[in-house]
């Protein structure tokens, strides 16, 4: 019943990881007519970057989570725990907010809720802190995005882009996209396949980021572009 929704879903991670050998393999006991092999050859020998572990970025605690880190650091001070166990928290930072909730002294796991509260909002809004790191990214880079583009749609047309890392809220991240005109397996119109950490998402399409920049905010025209009509793929 879901053949032609796994083989999509094959297809698009062959896009998007075209440095695998993926093959899937399906036998019907009941019809053999059902029965089939799909096999999705590699195209590079390219390997992403491989990701690096980071600590919490203070940024990025809720209430709940800063209390269990505190609750189970084996550090005796808070000033320890802040350098030592966060990410992007200097010494000198780190002196500051302990000397500014008067909690220098203390045990993190010692510290009271309105405390950890305190906590919380002061590492959210501290402007010393900085971004974090984007280490613990892997992104598919540019290469091999094209050459899965190239090797399982066939296009006429590709361009490629990655932007510098970001964060939001002390979450790293880094948005890598394409575009491609024509293609032996895409219809025509605006054709969005969005991936998150390299994993396809086919599923509550429409009313992503990415499917309306693609559909509303982009003036397709401007570029010689028909959505109409041309088989227009973003990735």
């Amino acid at each position: 019943s879901y053949r032609s929704r796994t083989l999509q879903y094959f297809q698009q991670l062959a896009v998007i990881t075209p440095y695998a050998h993926l093959k899937l393999e399906f036998e019907c006991m009941r019809d053999e007519k059902k029965t089939f092999l799909a096999e999705f050859v590699r195209r590079s020998e390219q390997m992403p970057q491989q990701p690096q572990e980071i600590a919490p970025h203070p940024r990025s605690l809720n209430i709940h989570t800063l209390t269990q880190l505190l609750n189970d650091s084996k550090q005796q001070s808070v000033q320890l725990f802040l350098c030592r166990e966060l990410n992007c928290v200097s010494t000198a930072t780190a002196n500051a907010i302990a000397q500014q909730l008067k909690i220098e002294d203390d045990y993190p796991s010692e510290l009271e809720v309105r405390q950890v509260a305190a906590l919380q909002q002061i590492l959210r809004d501290e402007k010393a802190i900085k971004p974090p790191s984007s280490a613990c990214l892997s992104p598919a880079g540019e290469y091999n995005i094209r050459l899965g583009v190239l090797k399982e749609l066939s296009p006429r047309l590709v361009a490629t882009a990655a932007d510098k890392p970001g964060s939001y809220n002390g979450h790293p991240f880094l948005v890598e996209a394409a575009v491609s005109i024509g293609g032996s397996k895409v219809r025509e119109g605006i054709n969005v396949y969005r991936f998150a950490n390299r994993i396809p998402l086919l599923f509550e399409a429409g009313a992503d980021v990415v499917s309306q920049v693609a559909n509303k905010r982009i003036k397709w025209s401007s570029y010689l572009i028909n959505p109409a009509t041309d088989a227009i793929g973003v990735y």
